[in-house]
């Protein structure tokens, strides 16, 4: 599936229909990133001016020992999935390191009670150090913003010298983490160069994210009031002058084609697919496959179109990807090609291990047999 802003995972919800299109985070995000934060890999720890310890003693990180801060709020989901993880690592690192979540920028009355029903409530599964931020948002100003991060749960790991030495979401490398900085084997150096790259990376993808904004906004606003082809159009005059967003735009440009005109829409996915999305397997996938799906809605689909895209995502993805090849299978079928279309979905099956119990291989097992069987049937 493409990845997409919020804005065009938006825009394309109310344009409806043929395709769905998602967005998700692993952060709830509350705030932009900084690439030059104050806070980085190697700093010296902030201190923990806590409102309040809600659960177990107040925690000092100059003791010496190495320390877990993650930092979350009641109102996050994510962070939810991630306590009983933080309650693992805190038994498995029992007197090695102490994990101490903090709770920040939580929303409307009464944080204190709010805080401490949610700690109760989790009982056993958040066994470790829980405190929350203060009125002011002390700690999220110190920790979370001064490292720009702008998204929870995040967690930060301090070393025996109270150097931070890791940040990051506490399912993505914590553990296995943790254990290099207990047992001294862990390239702090390293660490900071990678962290820098990530940060400049996401500083540069927020950039760009609101470049996007400024130029495509005035389609969307178009879109949401149905005016699919001016919104098109509009598009289409942005790329004039930014065509190096040809590209990241092509999946909403072809959305909104269909929503007014099919046959445009899928004459332009068939040309991007040698253009501005002939690299990019997983949009062309996602395209052809809403044309040739069983469940399609397309009302007039062109086949011929979406043998075009289905071959250019195969080749995109250097025939490499089973479910891309099975997409082309559906193609072939659909132009009336049974034999590129059993060759097709044979490669999709020679992709997996020959001892594989994958449902997804025994789908396409299956798929092969039933090809075979219509090909016997029409002498095709």
């Amino acid at each position: 599936m493409p990845r997409l802003s919020p804005l065009f995972a938006a825009l394309i919800a109310v344009t409806g229909g043929v395709f769905v299109a998602t967005t998700q985070s692993a952060h709830a995000q509350t705030a932009k990133p900084d690439s030059a934060a104050a806070l980085t890999i190697g700093s010296t720890a902030p201190k923990l001016p806590v409102g309040a310890w809600v659960k177990g003693k107040p925690v000092s990180l100059t003791d010496g020992k190495v320390h877990v801060v993650e930092f979350w709020a009641t109102w996050c989901g994510p962070c939810k999935t991630t306590i009983p993880h933080l309650t693992e690592i805190a038994k498995k690192y029992a007197g090695k390191a102490d994990v101490t979540g903090v709770s920040v920028w939580e929303r409307g009355a009464d944080v204190p009670a709010k805080v401490k029903a949610f700690v109760k409530e989790m009982g056993a599964t958040m066994d470790y150090h829980v405190a929350r931020d203060d009125a002011k948002g002390t700690i999220a100003a110190s920790w979370m913003e001064a490292a720009g991060q702008g998204g929870i749960p995040t967690a930060f790991i301090v070393d025996q010298k109270g150097k931070v030495v890791w940040i990051g979401h506490p399912m993505d490398g914590l553990d296995e983490t943790l254990g290099k900085v207990i047992a001294g084997k862990y390239d702090v150096a390293a660490a900071k160069k990678a962290f820098q790259e990530k940060k400049d990376a996401e500083a540069k993808e927020e950039a760009k994210s609101a470049k996007m904004q400024e130029l495509f906004g005035p389609a969307v606003e178009l879109a949401q009031k149905s005016k699919f082809a001016e919104a098109v159009a509009a598009i289409d005059k942005a790329l004039e002058t930014s065509p190096e967003y040809a590209g990241d735009v092509a999946f909403l440009k072809f959305r909104l084609l269909m929503s007014h005109d099919e046959a445009a829409a899928q004459t332009y996915a068939a040309k991007a697919a040698s253009a501005e999305l002939k690299n990019n397997a997983e949009t062309l996938n996602e395209l052809a496959w809403g044309i040739v799906a069983p469940d399609s809605k397309v009302k007039k689909p062109d086949y011929t179109a979406a043998v075009t895209i289905a071959e250019a995502a195969v080749a995109a993805s250097q025939e490499k990807i089973p479910a891309i090849l099975d997409t082309l299978s559906y193609a072939y079928e659909k132009a009336g090609d049974l034999d590129k279309a059993i060759a097709a979905e044979e490669k999709a099956v020679a992709l997996f291990p020959a001892d594989a119990k994958s449902e997804e291989m025994a789908n396409f097992m299956v798929r092969v047999a039933e090809l075979k069987k219509l090909k016997a049937a029409t002498g095709k």
